[in-house]
């Protein structure tokens, strides 16, 4: 075909979702079906779109983080992303993987196109969870910034009035609730960050035991030969 499908950039026009389907449809699928080999195509390049959509709209939220008025809000929309991004993440390993028991008897054509889905899916997920790091540490250094200049505005407190301090110490305790709020909602993110090498190290560590499973049927197979032609020697 002429699509790259290690640039998700060509591959966006026409969706991952129809490119795999397009590309594995003149092949049959060693003990499944062909709806079933084209539907596990289709979710997956559909949640490898997503997943890329998502990248987006973190980078834009990211550019608002520390100009944005109310950035509880700009926050919570950017947990949210993570959340729904998150769980598409999980749910396209799991149909990677099974999409690698399906093809384990597969052709040539059909391996090729299991390397550019997981190809695929490594760029999307790797640009995304940067995408999440960047966000998380702007958060962080808003929240720093915040944190500081409440510090400083505390300091030149203690020299005003005491009904002034009074006003202040209000607006104060009202500024650290807030602050204690963005910090819950920092940590929150931070922690929705994935790690794109333990992900790609469980599907490579599926491939492996497959592997070893076929090498021992085939030494299985091949033993009662080996016995025979022993017993022809002896005799």
């Amino acid at each position: 075909m002429a699509q790259t499908f290690g640039n998700p950039a060509g591959s966006r026009q026409g969706g991952f979702a129809a490119i795999y389907s397009a590309a594995g449809s003149s092949s049959s699928v060693s003990g499944f079906s062909r709806s079933q080999f084209t539907s596990l195509c289709d979710a997956i390049g559909q949640n490898i779109t997503a997943i890329n959509t998502s990248s987006k709209q973190l980078e834009k939220l990211w550019k608002l983080t520390g100009k944005a008025k109310d950035l509880r809000a700009v926050q919570e929309q950017i947990h949210n992303i993570n959340s729904e991004a998150n769980e598409r993440i999980e749910n396209t390993s799991r149909d990677v993987k099974r999409l690698q028991v399906m093809l384990r008897h597969g052709d040539r054509q059909q391996k090729l196109q299991l390397e550019r889905i997981k190809s695929d899916f490594q760029h999307v997920l790797e640009k995304y969870s940067a995408q999440q790091r960047r966000n998380s540490k702007a958060s962080r250094q808003s929240y720093n910034a915040a944190v500081a200049s409440q510090r400083k505005t505390a300091s030149s407190a203690e020299t005003e009035l005491l009904q002034q301090q009074r006003q202040e110490q209000a607006e104060l305790e009202r500024e650290h609730n807030l602050l204690i709020e963005r910090q819950r909602q920092v940590e929150q993110l931070e922690a929705d960050v994935v790690d794109v090498n333990i992900i790609m190290k469980e599907l490579s560590r599926l491939i492996g035991e497959q592997g070893d499973v076929i090498k021992w049927k085939n030494l299985s197979m091949n033993q009662p030969l080996m016995w025979r032609r022993a017993v022809l020697r002896l005799k």
